[in-house]
């Protein structure tokens, strides 16, 4: 050799390239496979469980529950709830459904 640099990578800086090459294909192909499966698992149609102006029944509200949401804690507790009259709820529409208790001869919604 005349000390000139071969025209041909050295080992080294070729197993860097083929690292590089590894990595950004490791990363595009999770990529993908986390998008399609995001995408297959949603519903094609929402569901729901009653029309408006149908009484539902206990067997369709089952039906309709779907896993997921955030995990075990994922939610925080509700220490002090804070209640309002029916006639003073603004935020719902007369024709939303609530979920009732009776206890105690208390109602609550």
């Amino acid at each position: 050799m005349t000390g000139q640099q071969s025209p041909r990578p050295r080992r080294r800086q070729a197993i860097k390239g083929a690292g590089v090459i590894g990595a950004a294909t490791f990363l595009l192909v999770g990529g993908v496979v986390i998008g399609w499966q995001a995408l297959s698992d949603r519903p094609s149609e929402p569901v729901t469980a009653v029309q408006t102006g149908e009484n539902p029944s206990l067997e369709a509200l089952a039906a309709a529950a779907v896993s997921g949401g955030p995990g075990k804690d994922g939610i925080p507790s509700v220490d002090r709830p804070r209640f309002v009259q029916a006639r003073d709820a603004d935020f719902l529409a007369d024709d939303e459904p609530v979920f009732g208790l009776e206890y105690r001869g208390e109602v609550r919604a």
